[in-house]
């Protein structure tokens, strides 16, 4: 069936370009067949319940792929999990967060400082390299 060969596809995209090891290449090639993965839903006519069941979750995934890859390219760095094999260094100017809601309008939200907990796990030498859980 076309609808869960795509639903699949689009699965595969993001497991390729929105993974947590990324470049812009990637995000971008992501982006584009985010693109081209909507231009084959909106060229389906779905015909039972359950075809229109796959087919809205996969524009969903089409949506939420797109917000992640928008907002993977524009964080031109590497924080927390999300690494960025061209940009390796974590900048001071980005410790934000974009955030959105209901409307189109994407906010800047400021990131709170470090727990007393956390900081004095990092001051002992703790740590979690993100990049090792693929």
């Amino acid at each position: 069936d076309e609808l869960q060969e795509l639903d699949a596809t689009i699965r595969e995209t993001m497991d390729e370009h929105g993974n947590l090891r990324r470049d812009v290449d990637s995000i971008e090639r992501g982006l584009t067949l985010m693109t081209e993965h909507l231009h084959d839903l909106l060229s389906l006519e779905p015909s039972t319940t359950a075809d229109y069941e796959v087919f809205w979750n996969c524009m969903s995934m089409v949506a939420a792929g797109r917000i992640v890859l928008d907002f993977a390219l524009k964080r031109e760095e590497s924080r927390g999990a999300h690494y960025r094999t061209d940009f390796t260094d974590t900048e001071e100017q980005f410790r934000f967060n974009y955030v959105t809601g209901t409307s189109d309008a994407v906010k800047r939200s400021d990131i709170g400082s470090i727990s007393d907990e956390v900081q004095d796990a990092i001051d002992e030498g703790h740590e979690l390299d993100y990049v090792q859980l693929e």
